[in-house]
């Protein structure tokens, strides 16, 4: 194999583009596998799985009890404020 500072433009992009789909194959068999054994641990101590994903966590603004977040994506306006204020997301949310 040439030294990559030897390779043309188009021989890095065909390398890069091996290595990008080495990497999504080895990450969907370690997801795979980690589906596995987490399944394998939760039957072990007769967790239902259901139950563990409809736990998920929700935050109330305390200004407006209308508006609410689920812990994903981007932290709204209103979180932002609040932690900059010194609160916690513990204090806002709903239990």
């Amino acid at each position: 194999m040439k030294e990559i500072k030897d390779m043309s433009d188009d021989e890095l992009k065909e390398l890069c583009a091996k290595i990008n789909s080495e990497l999504k194959k080895r990450e969907a068999k370690q997801k795979t596998a980690a589906r596995r054994r987490i399944v394998e641990i939760a039957k072990s101590h007769d967790i239902d799985l259901s139950e563990l994903a409809s736990q998920e966590r929700q935050y109330r603004n305390p200004d407006d009890q209308w508006q609410t977040w689920n812990g994903k994506g981007r932290k709204p306006k209103w979180v932002k404020d609040w932690l900059d204020k010194g609160g916690s997301l513990d204090e806002l949310e709903i239990k």
